[in-house]
């Protein structure tokens, strides 16, 4: 059980989309579950990134992809749920499965509960990936536990803020200086942070 807690675009859901994937293709009859608070985010976030990965392996995947779904087998594939209801998460059973809840801090404690019946069995992993913006919430809660594997991203762990130690050394930064240091668009920038932290402060 892995929860990540993590500053804006650091890219977790890139990194999640390749974790789907390895699982998948590693076990053998494997299921993997993913879902966020909204069908739309579960189809232009995490399974976006599980496509791209797909069509740009170094090797011809097997199997068949579609939007939100990626068949190996009727017994083996990835698939994005939306949490609407929690019926949609019963019925999964395998040896292996991987459930992967995206944008985790939106979705309601129902769900989790559907998606523990999941976990019952054979070798199971959940991995819970979202910003800290509600400090009550199942999310939020799973920091407090044992049971839990516990990752934080700042941004000051990504690539763009190499050139930036510490708050301090950003607070006393130029814009050029911010500018410069972007290597990745893609990704969290310091001119980004350095505004927020301006507006609304460090803590």
């Amino acid at each position: 059980r892995t929860v990540v807690k993590s500053c804006h675009a650091s890219g977790k859901t890139w990194g999640s989309a390749r974790i789907a994937l390895k699982f998948l293709l590693f076990y053998k009859n494997s299921i993997v579950v993913t879902t966020a608070p909204t069908f739309t985010q579960v189809k232009d976030l995490l399974w976006k990134e599980i496509n791209t990965a797909y069509s740009n392996a170094k090797f011809q995947l097997p199997g068949e992809i579609l939007n939100t779904r990626y068949t190996l087998d009727s017994s083996w594939y990835a698939v994005g749920r939306s949490t609407k209801d929690p019926t949609n998460f019963q019925g999964y059973h395998s040896p292996y499965i991987l459930v992967i809840v995206d944008e985790a801090s939106g979705v309601e404690r129902a769900i989790f509960e559907a998606i523990d019946s999941i976990l019952s069995t054979g070798y199971t992993r959940l991995l819970l990936i979202g910003n800290p913006t509600d400090s009550t919430g199942y999310f939020a809660e799973r920091f407090k536990r044992d049971n839990f594997h516990k990752i934080t991203i700042s941004a000051f762990d990504t690539p763009n803020f190499s050139a930036f130690p510490s708050v301090t050394a950003l607070e006393a930064s130029t814009k050029e200086q911010r500018d410069q240091a972007v290597v990745s668009p893609y990704l969290i920038t310091p001119e980004w942070a350095y505004q927020r932290q301006r507006e609304w402060g460090v803590d």
